[in-house]
């Protein structure tokens, strides 16, 4: 971890690793677990995680729109685990809002495989109610309209697939 932060310290640095990592993750794989929150995707992500050369740090909230965007995975995981750039070949996130991943199609479907999880409504959305992000006026249609949001989003994602063998449902 020290040499990666040797490198990161000035913007010379930052933008020599940045063009590393673009053309280090056209060798990498990458797994998208695709959800809605409370769902069961923690415990799934930690055992993909134990893949061997997988690595991953929980939900990073980045936003996938083009194919280097694929770096700032690797990046953001290196950094948050503590890893060394360049030991893992395959990087896991969870998408959990509908504007973090708009195109799957956009990224090699050799490279990027997504899992689509859906958990039984009814404990979902207990499991929803619970938290407090929620407004305490209309909880439960607010909690709804998410919840219907979310699975016509992932409808929509799923049907983008034009290479089936990608998604794993």
């Amino acid at each position: 971890m020290r040499g990666n932060l040797e490198i990161l310290k000035n913007k010379a640095g930052r933008r020599l690793l940045n063009l590393y990592l673009n053309q280090y993750s056209k060798f990498c794989r990458f797994i998208f677990i695709v959800t809605p929150i409370r769902s069961g995707s923690s415990l799934l992500q930690h055992i993909i995680a134990q893949i061997d050369g997988c690595a991953t740090v929980g939900e990073t909230h980045l936003r996938y729109r083009k194919p280097r965007d694929l770096s700032r995975l690797i990046r953001r995981v290196c950094e948050e685990s503590g890893l060394s750039y360049f030991r893992r070949r395959t990087f896991l996130d969870k998408i959990t809002a509908d504007n973090q991943m708009q195109d799957v199609e956009l990224f090699n479907p050799d490279l990027v495989k997504v899992v689509f999880l859906l958990r039984q409504p009814a404990p979902t959305i207990a499991n929803l109610s619970k938290l407090k992000l929620w407004p305490r006026v209309g909880t439960s249609d607010v909690i709804l309209n998410y919840y219907r949001g979310r699975l016509t989003n992932m409808v929509h994602q799923a049907e983008q697939l034009r290479h089936r063998n990608r998604g794993f449902f």
